[in-house]
């Protein structure tokens, strides 16, 4: 890949290079009891929301590994997984020269000049040809697989094969949004940490460390920290984003009962080939809004409510996935979810 057709990951943010990791104390400490029991499991699914550390943590516990390849006999224990900026693990996997870690992801197409909607099988082979090595540094081995969402069905067996066999001191490290959809047979076979959204001081920390050009907006950095769900990755899509100003518009127009004229115009902006990340951006915001009200009417024992809003829900999910998979026009799509929400919060009133 040249220095004229980057690949859109490579920032200097990137996971990979952030010697700190916000919260996730109880996931850093499970991983540290596996490594100092000397009987560390093989495979771990990080799991949690887009954006709260889960690669920084699968990239930190790597780099920790290789660090520290064995507790030393007596030592204590180490209060995290840090590993000081000046050591070799951390510059090479900063560098990419670390031989011992694989990263199992999406391709990068250079003709399209996109990375690739999926992790192709090729790309999970990788795996058990690195495996079958033995480890440069006669120490640990580690695979990140970031994330496992992207697996498709010939790859993800093909991962599997090695996970259900792996050799001695190898380590998985899966990330993984949405680990339900990841096949059962994997799971099954790995040692869960569900990773929790980060607080609104934690999220603002992790992104006041970063540098300057990675927030495209500091005007629109609170507005964005309050929708991020705790996620910092959130937080950066959302600043400055039409994505956050159409939320804004949408909240307004559900408090005044969804006129059809404001959800139009929602539909018209983000529906254009030009505003994709928007659409996924906004489409995720109502998601998680509908699901808000759907838990509240349940603490409420407003039953039919809470069935309505739950409803909804699972009816924008399948919505979505369907218009992605059989790539169906994006405002039409958006027309019937708001249609859909607006008609559960009118017989709300």
């Amino acid at each position: 890949m040249s220095e004229d057709d980057p690949d859109p990951r490579e920032t200097d943010w990137h996971p990979r290079l952030n010697p700190r990791l916000v919260g996730h104390a109880a996931a850093e400490a499970a991983l540290i009891g596996g490594w100092a029991s000397g009987k560390l499991h093989h495979a771990w699914l990080i799991a949690g929301s887009r954006g709260i550390g889960k690669a920084t943590l699968a990239y930190r516990f790597a780099r920790f590994l290789f660090a520290h390849p064995r507790r030393a006999e007596g030592g204590p224990l180490p209060a995290d997984l840090g590993v000081s900026e000046d050591h070799t693990a951390f510059r090479h996997m900063a560098a990419r020269s670390l031989p011992d870690l694989l990263v199992v992801e999406p391709a990068y197409d250079v003709k399209k000049k996109r990375v690739k909607a999926e992790i192709g099988v090729d790309e999970a082979r990788k795996a058990t040809e690195f495996f079958a090595r033995t480890a440069a540094g006669g120490g640990w081995r580690a695979a990140v697989v970031d994330a496992a969402d992207e697996l498709n069905p010939n790859s993800a067996n093909a991962l599997l094969k090695i996970i259900e066999e792996p050799p001695p001191n190898a380590v998985f490290l899966i990330v993984a949004h949405a680990p339900g959809r990841l096949i059962a047979t994997i799971r099954s076979r790995c040692r869960l940490l569900d990773l929790q959204p980060l607080s609104e001081d934690d999220v603002r920390s992790v992104i006041e460390a970063l540098p300057p050009k990675a927030v495209r907006d500091r005007k629109g950095l609170d507005e964005a920290i309050g929708l991020s769900g705790g996620s910092p990755g959130r937080a950066l899509e959302l600043a400055g984003s039409a994505a956050a100003g159409a939320f804004a518009g949408f909240e307004q127009a559900m408090t005044r009962g969804g006129p059809d004229d404001d959800l139009s115009a929602i539909a018209a902006k983000l529906g254009t080939r030009e505003s994709v990340q928007d659409y996924h951006l906004f489409t995720s915001l109502i998601g998680d809004w509908v699901a808000r009200r759907a838990v509240a009417a349940t603490r409420a024992g407003h039953l039919r409510q809470a069935r309505q809003w739950a409803e909804a829900h699972a009816g924008i999910g399948h919505s979505l996935r369907q218009a992605n998979t059989l790539n169906l026009d994006r405002r039409e799509t958006l027309v019937r979810l708001l249609s859909t929400i607006a008609g559960v919060v009118a017989s709300d009133t």
